[in-house]
């Protein structure tokens, strides 16, 4: 119920397929299909891991809210955002701390600093999800937006290259299962698909020698639903 270490291991665990996918719109951050094993393809250029996590989040929301439903307009956007806004950022837990970020009527941008750091979300975004909680007025809002725009953290914000941009883990998991349970190499797959190996590890996002998941998530609660991801 607090800061979320790994929103691509959340979406994994919860059943989902996260690959970066290039050749997405710039403008897209990530995208998803309710298929039997739900995928999430997350654009890998130019994103920043909390622009990145965001859109993840963004896609799970499309999952739990509009399954059946068409897309894409300003009403289901504005739900998916607001959806990804309180996984991100619980008003239980995150409130307090966006409290701890105002100097008497202030923004104090050390704390929101530190603040982006340990939530591992965009202070743009810590300005918004403050202002939905009714912890920063209006014109703290829009001030804090002008603010970033004069430090010319607009686009990308200074701490971003701090924060490491977060990797898939279950294809590749998945495919040192077929190797070492089932004999089954990757070119041996490839071969299989008709495919080169190359290409079968630009399509999987295939990665060895990676840091393991935690062996639980216990910051994350169950959704009650109906609905089956």
């Amino acid at each position: 119920m607090g800061p979320i270490q790994s929103m691509t291991w959340v979406a994994e665990n919860a059943g989902a397929v996260v690959m970066p996918v290039s050749g997405l719109a710039a403008e897209i951050d990530a995208s998803s299909f309710a298929t039997r094993r739900p995928v999430i393809a997350v654009n890998p250029e130019g994103r920043s891991a909390c622009r990145a996590r965001f859109g993840v989040a963004h896609e799970i929301g499309r999952f739990c809210l509009h399954i059946g439903v068409q897309t894409g307009d300003k009403l289901t956007e504005s739900q998916t955002n607001r959806f990804a806004s309180a996984f991100l950022m619980p008003r239980r837990h995150f409130a307090p701390e966006c409290r701890g970020a105002l100097r008497n009527s202030r923004l104090n941008w050390p704390a929101l600093s530190d603040m982006k750091m340990r939530w591992g979300v965009s202070k743009a975004a810590i300005l918004y999800r403050g202002r939905q909680l009714g912890v920063f007025t209006e014109e703290q809002y829009k001030t804090g937006g002008v603010s970033l725009h004069r430090r010319g953290e607009a686009r990308g914000e200074e701490e971003d290259a701090r924060i490491p941009v977060e990797s898939p883990d279950l294809i590749a998991d998945s495919m040192e299962v077929l190797k070492n349970a089932f004999g089954i190499s990757r070119v041996t797959l490839a071969r299989q698909m008709n495919v080169h190996v190359a290409l079968l590890d630009e399509l999987l996002s295939a990665r060895f020698g990676v840091q393991a998941p935690p062996a639980s998530l216990a910051n994350v609660a169950r959704l009650p639903s109906a609905r089956a991801l």
